[in-house]
């Protein structure tokens, strides 16, 4: 199921770049799917980080061209989300927040990374602004995937951490 979820979250995520382009909209759908599928690795962290890194790769091979940036960003992220995670139940509450924390942490490493080599001009309003822009259409995302896989879970009897 993890394999399917992040394969929809590619196209997605190809989709809402190519439609969305000249929106207020910037989507993070993949990092976002890194969030959600969280449960369905049970108690197997080396094997979530691992699915983040290797997550994080793909997006820096197919979206952005800058290699290991996003795989690095997105296995911090996995610490982080393992983190807390294991110190709050997973419900669809503490799936948004910890949507709102990849989102925001993923966009400052990013922002500090272009930042502090040159490619961008240091602007609070530009990192706020990107931020924001990430927000609105990641957690409308990733609570529809959150109810449709705790739903689908149910159904079918699979195993996660709740």
């Amino acid at each position: 199921m993890i394999i399917i979820i992040s394969f929809f979250s590619f196209i997605l995520e190809y989709l809402f770049n190519y439609l969305l382009k000249k929106t207020l909209f910037l989507p993070l759908i993949t990092l976002t799917t890194t969030v959600i599928v969280r449960p369905f690795f049970k108690k197997n962290n080396n094997l979530f980080y691992m699915f983040c890194f290797i997550l994080g790769f793909l997006y820096d091979l197919i979206y952005t061209g800058n290699f290991f940036l996003s795989a690095g960003i997105y296995l911090i992220i996995g610490i982080i989300i393992n983190l807390i995670s294991t110190n709050m139940p997973n419900n669809i509450f503490t799936s948004i927040f910890k949507i709102i924390c990849a989102v925001i942490i993923y966009r400052t490493l990013c922002f500090l990374f272009f930042y502090i080599n040159g490619i961008t001009i240091f602007s609070i309003s530009n990192l706020f602004k990107s931020i924001y822009s990430s927000l609105l259409l990641n957690i409308i995302y990733g609570t529809l995937i959150y109810l449709i896989l705790y739903l689908l879970s149910k159904k079918f009897n699979i195993k996660r951490i709740d």
